[in-house]
């Protein structure tokens, strides 16, 4: 399984250390890889994303994780690959500028939440469906042991959470855990927003996969861990 190293690195290194672990894959005749990509390769879109849906990445982010997968897909065509795209992991440990926690953060300190302004329907968007990170381990974990996956067809397979809700809602939910309310502001410089939420029906119909974690518990995990 390879996952980017996140940390101080910049998209290039992550590109530079995919590239070698690839290499180093190819050289010691690994039959299966599981890459742990981002659904931000896809872009934002109106509604649910789908693993058919074209890539059309719209940060430098999300067009670095498309680059690292077509590394793997590239270096390695005789192995069975698989390709999972995460939507929003979030968890306890992770670093304060992540969505959650950056939420709590603002939250708690009383500072305005800016939201972009929506390309259609209410402001507060993107909607997505956040994972706990227990649940994206399991996952994880399934797939590694799944076999028939042909060399040279790739798998792609998104990961996310149960639950669709708003910017705006996701920092209600939040500021109700911290017993605080929220301010919010419209940012009128900020990009235009959709939706960056998954459907999860391939994943479940393919390894039998309901999230153990459900958002309000995860999120009550999280904050507390931030604030």
């Amino acid at each position: 399984i390879h996952a980017a190293f996140a940390g101080t690195s910049s998209h290039m290194e992550n590109q530079t250390i995919a590239r070698h672990v690839a290499l180093s894959c190819l050289t010691l005749g690994v039959k299966r890889v599981v890459v742990v990509s981002s659904g931000s390769v896809y872009g934002e879109k109106e509604g649910p994303i789908m693993e058919s849906d074209p890539c059309l990445p719209d940060t430098a982010y999300g067009r670095s994780c498309f680059f690292v997968e077509n590394i793997f897909r590239q270096t390695l065509r005789s192995a069975s690959l698989i390709t999972a795209r995460l939507f929003y992991p979030y968890g306890p440990a992770q670093p304060p500028e992540r969505l959650i926690k950056r939420l709590a953060v603002h939250i708690a300190g009383r500072k305005e939440i800016p939201l972009r302004p929506a390309v259609s329907g209410r402001h507060g968007k993107p909607k997505i469906n956040p994972v706990y990170i227990d649940d994206v381990a399991e996952a994880l974990y399934r797939l590694a042991g799944i076999a028939g996956v042909n060399p040279g067809k790739p798998m792609l397979v998104n990961i996310g959470g149960q639950e669709t809700l708003s910017i705006k809602e996701l920092a209600g939910k939040i500021g109700r855990l911290l017993g605080m309310q929220c301010l919010f502001t419209l940012d009128p410089k900020g990009r235009l927003a959709r939706n960056f939420y998954c459907s999860t029906r391939f994943l479940s119909n393919l390894i039998d996969f309901v999230p153990s974690v459900n958002l309000e518990r995860g999120l009550a995990l999280t904050v507390g861990s931030a604030v």
